[in-house]
């Protein structure tokens, strides 16, 4: 806590965290939800909010009783200025006992010694809610070595079966990064191996109550871990807490409070001030600049463990399509995902230097793993030490939205992008099993519903996933008709045709009336998955246009049909309201597949 004295000026409360834009919820239940994110932080901040307005109430009383003693004299006004230091010391080390017991009151830490039972039977942080996988030899790299973008192939294999439907998804729980990890423990001058024992007092144990409710009804573990009652600083900073996360400006404020330099303080209140926004913006979130790197900058802050743990988020479980079907395989105890390995930022210098590269935490860590199971396959090393580091502790999330039909003859159009197609495989293998579980009976007698699979990639080369199955999925009909759109121009030998370099909205809108004509005839459902500002976007605005384009023909040919049966003045009168086709009228019927489950959505940011 700040010294407080007459001289103080009322501090500046740093803006709320923003509320989430209105398209940015997806509206999948996601595990952790952009709302549920706000949630956690407006509570902290609303938090730090009070605790500075009752530090501006305390300074404004403090002058107001300083300006009363001023004194004409002016050896009694020294005096009394003397004695109203001491008296201001005093308080201020009254106010900073009490500010030390209220965090205290929040949570309690005791540190055990080797001697302790308990410390001794610890074997590692094991989270109980959570599934325990290895990853298996299958995993494999999919794009191609020259090619811009690195996208995996992962399966996890448990040693019991796994509940799971095409559509679902895996959550995955990722650690830190050790060598951060390492000089986050060194900089609090604390043993790796360090046992510490957390108790929570009643009103943090009922929040954690209710987020725990939450999960019970949405069947899925918290988007956060909750605190452990005994633990490892090691395990603490590695798999609970989320180190590395980008600190909001409250957060920066709080950083100020801890620290024993005067600059570090100051900066620290800049930056989480109103004036300090831009410059936040610029450099913190514009670089991700996490936490670990900003406690490097402010070398004076010297937080508690009980500062850190309390405002610190959980970690957060990664959220992946699960890329498979229970019925496609013998084994039911394998799951499928489908990554990329995400670049946040790359410095412009043109070399191979990798330390120049800021990788997605989750993504990396899993990269990392694949790479190490290549390594030790190549040099035939069964080593069980290397073996227990491919360990990935997962859950399994059930979509609510993005399901199959139930009905074989329902038609399907699955529109997708990148990694974006790991659903729509799992969509594939079951179709595939169920059709051939049914003999023939469905395409004898033309019950089957058409399935259309639109993807696009960059180059044929580079990044068309899983092009041996989509090519065996059209052979047998699993998939009706395959459309491939190439975004990056190729060299001529590997084109297969013009059309072949167009974007993914190219064959969407050529294809318009058919699409148009599954949903509205045969109660056809589309299926959108990818990225929110590519395919989300840009496949959306393409089925607009198909809606006008092809409504308004619908609309025009049965107007023609009742003409044929009224006279020429009726005729003028109804082609002229024909034409009163406008983008809300787009909208709406788009808004009517929504609601009627015909048009159904995964994206991700």
């Amino acid at each position: 806590m700040n010294n407080i004295n007459s001289n103080d000026t009322i501090e500046e409360i740093p803006p709320p965290p923003d509320p989430p834009e209105p398209d940015e919820c997806c509206g999948s239940g996601c595990t952790r939800c952009v709302y549920d994110l706000y949630e956690i932080q407006l509570e902290r901040y609303n938090q730090m909010k009070e605790k500075i307005i009752e530090k501006n109430k305390s300074i404004l009383k403090q002058q107001q009783q300083q300006n009363q003693k001023v004194k004409t004299d002016n050896e009694n006004h020294i005096v009394e200025s003397l004695n109203s230091i001491n008296i201001k010391d005093n308080n201020i080390k009254k106010e900073e006992e009490e500010d030390n017991d209220e965090d205290n009151d929040d949570i309690k830490i005791e540190y055990l010694g080797d001697d302790n039972i308990a410390a001794r039977e610890y074997k590692g942080f094991i989270c109980e809610k959570l599934r325990y996988g290895r990853i298996t030899s299958s995993s494999r790299r999919l794009t191609s070595s020259d090619s811009p973008e690195q996208v995996y192939h992962m399966e996890i294999e448990t040693n019991e079966p796994i509940e799971y439907e095409p559509g679902d998804y895996i959550n995955i729980l990722c650690p830190q990064d050790s060598t951060t990890v390492d000089k986050l423990i060194k900089k609090l001058k604390l043993k790796d191996n360090q046992i510490i024992t957390i108790k929570q007092q009643q009103q943090q144990q009922q929040h954690q109550h209710q987020q725990q409710n939450n999960i019970n009804n949405n069947k899925s573990l918290s988007s956060t871990l909750s605190l452990p009652s005994i633990i490892s600083i090691k395990d603490l900073f590695t798999w609970v807490l989320n180190i590395s996360f980008v600190p909001p400006q409250f957060f920066l404020n709080q950083m100020s409070n801890f620290c024993n330099d005067k600059n570090d303080k100051e900066k620290l209140l800049y930056l989480s001030s109103r004036a300090g926004t831009p410059l936040y913006n610029e450099t913190v979130v514009q670089h991700h600049i996490g936490f670990p790197t900003l406690w490097n900058k402010f070398k004076s802050f010297q937080p508690t463990m009980e500062f850190l743990i309390l405002n610190i988020p959980s970690q957060s479980m990664r959220q992946y399509s699960l890329a498979n079907s229970p019925l496609n395989q013998s084994q039911d105890n394998i799951a499928h995902i489908t990554f990329k390995l995400v670049v946040k930022n790359k410095s412009n210098n043109n070399n191979n230097n990798n330390s120049n590269i800021n990788y997605g935490q989750c993504t990396y860590w899993m990269y990392r793993l694949i790479d190490s199971l290549d390594n030790n396959n190549n040099n035939n090393n069964n080593n069980n030490n290397n073996h227990n580091n491919l360990i990935i502790p997962f859950e399994i999330n059930h979509s609510q939205h993005f399901k199959l039909p139930d009905d074989l003859s329902v038609p399907l159009i699955l529109i997708s992008t990148g990694t974006g197609l790991a659903p729509f495989r799992a969509f594939l293998q079951h179709r595939c099993h169920l059709i051939k579980v049914n003999g023939d009976k469905h395409i004898d007698h033309q019950k089957l519903g058409q399935c259309l699979l639109f993807f696009g990639c960059r180059r044929k080369d580079w990044d068309l996933l899983y092009h041996d199955e989509l090519l065996e999925f059209e052979k047998d009909r699993t998939i009706t008709k395959l459309f491939i759109s190439y975004s990056k121009p190729v060299e001529p030998a590997l084109t297969e045709s013009s059309k072949g370099r167009r974007y993914i909205n190219y064959h969407i809108e050529e294809n318009g009336e058919l699409i148009y004509n599954l949903v509205t005839k045969k109660r056809g459902v589309i299926y959108i998955c990818g990225s929110s500002e590519g395919i989300g976007k840009s496949s959306i605005q393409s089925i607009l246009n198909i809606i006008k384009r092809y409504n308004k023909l619908q609309n025009n040919n049965n107007n023609n049909n009742n003409n044929n049966n009224n006279n020429n003045n009726n005729n003028n009168t109804s082609s002229s309201n024909s034409n009163n086709i406008n983008v809300e009228d787009e909208k709406t019927i788009l808004n009517q597949w929504k609601e009627n489950g015909q048009l159904k959505m995964d994206i991700y940011n």
